[in-house]
């Protein structure tokens, strides 16, 4: 337990707890970062260096990443990364500086019985201070006595939070509520109404004809709507870091030399310490209880069928060979659960693997140069993709990933250049080709006409509705609206 004990020693990213600073993200921080500053901006005249911003918003980046490995990071995320960092540091300077001048202080016994009797979630949740499942102060309260562990950030980050909970009760205590406020906010959350909306859409108009001078007039009044940055388009093939034969043989070979020490009676336990690469082998391969569902078929199946105290014989799932021990088995509300362990190993590719993959990287590479890209991609069998179009603006390549090489080298090379074998961080090599480029420009009339069209349309429908919505409006009272609306075909 020591081991885990002392990653939590690592220090805690801030948490803005406190969030009534509104109305102070005025900057437009997703726009200037993509310019290369000193600054990035300036809150309360401290000046947000660049370098250090860029740091905080791959953290977040990291973070989210790591709990989200599947997801796609388009552009609208990555922009979200960095408005909420600015907005983070907004609300963390904002308050350092207001405690401060406020004089607001905490003292080390309030600190000390804050880490006592309210430790965080990041802590009451961590498994070293659980049993069976739930917080174990004890736990806890003997590990805050264990001088192996350095606890000094779990006390700033108590005096921190101390002194936004002493600022935030300053300010409570300073709010005056009028009655006449709480009679409004009680009105406001509890008074319901119900009405009937009577709708003047413009398909009440058949049909409106757009002249060719109404759309040059409409492209010129919004032509800045219709100004491109410049864009490129890559075509590209993957080339995954795949297991070579002898890789899964390996694997294979040592599972089953893992079994036979089992039946020799060495200690199943310490072999999934030693030999596990799954994220239980530090408990010894210990899964927890579990029902159907929560396995793949293949280990599921497996563990259902064994007696308490026996361990399988390799069993291959898509996630690697497994030996499964059988802990207990019980029924739970009905239904019939099994507490398992297990030791996993993968089949990871080695170094003749990455060796193999480079090679046929580079041949693909260089069988381009003499033949066309989709030729060769067909004769290697990998499939070609293309990436939607992109600006230099951006970090991230759809389809492909944040690739800041392959993004300089589509807007420093010509059409039709293929580039170099890249390797991504999942280890893949990608091979990409410039099939489209243009330069920054303003979409001609020609271009945008059939996004034009409709706009007019609706407006110059707009413009006829009106009179009659006008007109009805006189004639509508409360006993004859939804007469009115049937014999005009109006919806409500």
């Amino acid at each position: 337990m020591l081991k885990k004990m002392r990653s939590l020693s690592r220090p805690i990213i801030w948490v803005t707890a406190i969030l009534f600073i509104g109305g102070m993200g005025t900057m437009g921080i997703s726009q200037i970062f993509t310019e290369h500053k000193q600054y990035v901006g300036e809150i309360a005249g401290n000046k947000i260096q660049y370098d250090n911003f860029y740091k905080m918003v791959q953290n977040a980046y990291s973070d989210y990443r790591q709990n989200n490995p599947d997801e796609v990071i388009d552009e609208e995320k990555m922009r979200g990364f960095n408005d909420q960092t600015w907005d983070q540091l907004i609300q963390k300077i904002v308050l350092e500086k207001a405690i401060k001048k406020y004089n607001i202080k905490v003292t080390d016994q309030e600190v000390a019985a804050k880490i006592v009797n309210d430790p965080p979630p990041m802590l009451t949740s961590h498994e070293s201070f659980q049993t069976d499942g739930k917080f174990d102060k004890a736990k806890y309260l003997q590990a805050l006595q264990n001088p192996e562990i350095d606890w000094s950030w779990l006390e700033s980050y108590d005096n921190r939070l101390l002194l936004y909970e002493k600022f935030q009760n300053m300010l409570n205590a300073n709010i005056i509520v009028t009655e006449e406020e709480v009679k409004k906010d009680f009105i406001g959350k509890n008074e319901k109404a119900k009405a009937e909306i009577m709708i003047f859409s413009p398909e009440l108009i058949d049909s409106v004809v757009v002249t060719d001078a109404e759309i040059e007039k409409y492209y010129y009044a919004f032509k800045d709507d219709y100004w491109k940055k410049a864009q490129r388009k890559l075509k590209y093939v993957s080339i995954p870091l795949i297991p070579t034969v002898e890789d899964i043989k390996h694997v294979e070979n040592l599972i089953n030399d893992i079994y036979k020490m089992l039946e020799e009676g060495d200690n199943f336990d310490e072999l999934a310490k030693d030999y596990s690469q799954g994220p239980s082998a530090p408990k010894g391969g210990d899964l927890g209880w579990f029902g159907k569902g929560k396995m793949v078929p293949e280990f599921e199946e497996k563990a259902f069928s064994m007696k308490s105290g026996e361990f399988s014989k390799p069993i291959k799932t898509q996630f690697g060979w497994h030996i499964i021990k059988l802990v207990d088995t019980r029924t739970k509300d009905d239904v019939k659960e099994v507490h398992a362990k297990h030791i996993l190993l993968k089949e990871e590719p080695g170094a003749d693997a990455r060796k193999n993959q480079e090679r046929f990287a580079n041949d693909f590479y260089d069988q381009c140069q003499v033949d066309s890209f989709d030729v060769i991609a067909k004769k290697f069998g990998y499939e070609v993709k293309e990436s939607k179009e992109f600006g230099d603006e951006r970090s991230y390549i759809p389809g492909i990933g944040q690739a800041k090489i392959l993004l300089e080298f589509a807007f420093s090379h010509d059409l039709n250049q293929i580039c170099e074998p890249y390797i991504m961080k999942d280890n893949n090599y990608v091979i990409a080709q410039i099939i489209d480029k243009s330069n920054a420009h303003y979409e001609t009339i020609n271009e945008v006409e059939d996004a034009i069209v409709p706009k007019i349309e609706k407006i110059k429908k707009m413009n006829l509705v009106k009179p009659i919505a006008d007109s009805i409006a006189k004639q509508i009272n409360a006993d004859n609206f939804t007469t009115i609306a049937e014999e005009n075909e109006l919806k409500i």
